[in-house]
């Protein structure tokens, strides 16, 4: 039988760093060991709810600030933990936070938590406390918080810590598919564990197609509704098809970009379209592509849908000419036309959609609506009788012409035999082979601003035959490691609030580079508890010796 440490979570956030505790194993002198959880602390009542859902382990909903020594003795217990592995709010830390507001009473009161748990901590296991202590955060914690981690360590060291503070990325320590630079503090208790501790061993960051691939495409209802696209204006989704795979907002052309980024150059990652073979950026809260939630150039689509709104090169030859030619979403059959500039685009009065009510301006012999003012808001369109036309079940028909579309006559009926059937009270609806994945289709919605969210997902043409889209939520919480499916179902997370799934998502430490860091540490622990110095071969000493006082 494996032995169990035991570890605790506290600003355990929905438990995935707790997840990679509980997923890792060591073996070490014949005898394998594991991680056992005692709980967590968050101040956030739905993280609990995911923590304990995902770790089977009790989450305590408080908030660090004002819990009493006796208050954590009662939940976690009188005898420390043997790992205490935390991750504070890095807000304040943040650099997507301003300097100026980072110094807000708001982001300052966050930023104490961490030396707040170090104090409470000790207070409550100061005679023997836990043997290993990790602290992890965003790499800023050591420069806008440089005088917080001061205090963390004097309280450290009068313990009897040894410690080591220093960046990584956890994309290496994990083998993700996606770069996170974290700073992560080790602190190892001399006197309880004489052992070395050892970084965990480099694996390949891999690329986010990797990780995307083994899921279905955006809004399959199989995968849940952490799998659905944010919506997004299709200002943003033309501005994502434009920018080339690998590129950013800088890759619009100046008349497409938010105004304020035109100025603003220190968020590079604004609408970042991540090739499939690479890795992302690191996951974050962020729910819209403008504001730095990346997207992707998913691949699958150009597979999926190999001539779905083809556009033809004028000088190449066309694709086999088919009888479903009504919509450019059937077929390629669009053309890339370059005889749209002949006329010039030096007037003022291209493209020019004229008023009902308003004059019409000089009548010229152009036949093109690029080359002049020859469209007009036509509000007649009522009075055409047949377009759209519903003939009545008891009167005659139309005329019949040979355009027998809906829009240029009265091509439809009211059927009465169908009575009441619809697609939730009969067989009203089929599973159409010829679209992969039976997704729901949209040929027209009336854009009224583009600014405005889509109502529809547009799957816009790209030059590099993918489609560039954002992530869901269950893609980022993929790239983080976590389960796409827990049980025989999709995963889920608590509330309904995509915006608040996000944020919990973006704040965890990723499972795979948990489970790496907590797989050292069990050696450590069995290596201490056998009396026995070890040396992994694979990693740099991370913790060593007294020396390692200096702050």
């Amino acid at each position: 039988m494996a032995r169990e440490y035991t570890a605790f979570f506290p600003f355990c956030g929905l438990g995935a760093g707790a997840l990679g505790f509980l997923q890792a194993r060591a073996t070490l002198f014949g005898a394998e060991a594991r991680f056992r959880s005692i709980g967590g602390i968050d101040v956030d009542p739905l993280a609990c709810a995911d923590f304990e859902a995902l770790t089977g382990s009790a989450a305590l909903c408080a908030d660090v600030a004002t819990l009493g020594v006796d208050q954590l003795r009662d939940f976690a217990g009188a005898a420390a933990p043997d790992v205490v592995f935390s991750s504070p709010p890095c807000k304040g830390f943040s650099g997507l936070l301003s300097e100026a507001r980072s110094r807000g009473a708001k982001y300052q009161a966050l930023n104490r938590l961490v030396v707040a748990w170090t104090e409470l901590m000790l207070a409550t296991w100061g005679s023997a406390p836990p043997r290993l202590v990790l602290i992890e955060n965003v790499p800023r914690i050591e420069t806008r918080g440089r005088k917080l981690l001061a205090e963390v360590k004097r309280c450290l060291r009068a313990a009897g810590y040894v410690f080591h503070g220093s960046a990584h990325d956890c994309g290496e320590i994990g083998g993700l598919a996606q770069h996170r630079r974290r700073f992560l503090l080790v602190a190892r208790h001399v006197t309880s564990t004489p052992a070395l501790l050892y970084q965990a061993p480099r694996r390949r960051v891999r690329g986010c197609g990797e990780v995307l691939g083994t899921l279905p495409l955006p809004g399959d209802e199989s995968a849940g509704p952490l799998h659905k696209l944010p919506r997004i204006s299709a200002l943003n989704w033309a501005r994502l098809a434009l920018i080339p795979p690998g590129g950013d907002w800088r890759d619009l052309p100046s008349d497409t970009r938010e105004p304020r980024a035109r100025e603003d150059r220190t968020h590079r990652n604004k609408y970042v379209v991540v090739p499939w073979e690479r890795a992302t950026g690191a996951v974050i809260g962020a729910t819209r592509p403008g504001s730095g939630a990346p997207s992707v150039a998913d691949i699958r689509m150009a597979k999926g849908y190999p001539h779905t709104y083809g556009v033809l090169a004028w000088g190449a030859p066309a694709h086999t000419v088919t009888g479903t030619t009504a919509s450019p979403g059937q077929g390629p059959f669009s053309v890339a036309d370059p005889r749209i500039g002949a006329g010039g685009w030096g007037y003022a009065n291209q493209l020019v959609c004229l008023g009902w009510q308003d004059p019409a301006r000089t009548i010229t012999g152009s036949l093109r609506v690029g080359a002049g003012a020859l469209s007009v808001a036509d509000n007649r369109l009522g009075a055409y009788r047949g377009s759209y036309g519903v003939s009545a079940w008891s009167v005659a028909a139309g005329t019949v012409t040979g355009s027998a579309a809906t829009s240029t006559g009265s091509f439809s009926v009211a059927d009465p035999r169908l009575g009441s059937l619809q697609i939730d009270n009969g067989t009203a609806a089929v599973a159409d082979p010829r679209v992969p994945g039976n997704p729901s289709l949209a040929v027209r919605w009336y854009l009224h601003d583009v600014r405005d969210a889509s109502p529809v997902v547009p799957v816009l043409p790209t030059a590099d035959g993918s489609w560039h889209r954002p992530l869901t939520t269950l893609e980022l919480a993929a790239l983080q490691g976590l389960p796409t499916r827990v049980g025989d179902k999709p995963l889920t997370l608590a509330g309904t609030s995509a915006t608040a799934w996000r944020e919990r998502v973006g704040n965890a430490v990723p499972v795979p580079a948990a489970e790496a860091i907590a797989r050292q540490i069990l050696l450590t622990l069995m290596g201490a508890d056998a009396e026995r110095w070890t040396l992994s071969g694979e990693g740099t000493v991370w913790v060593e010796a007294p020396r390692e006082f200096v702050q």
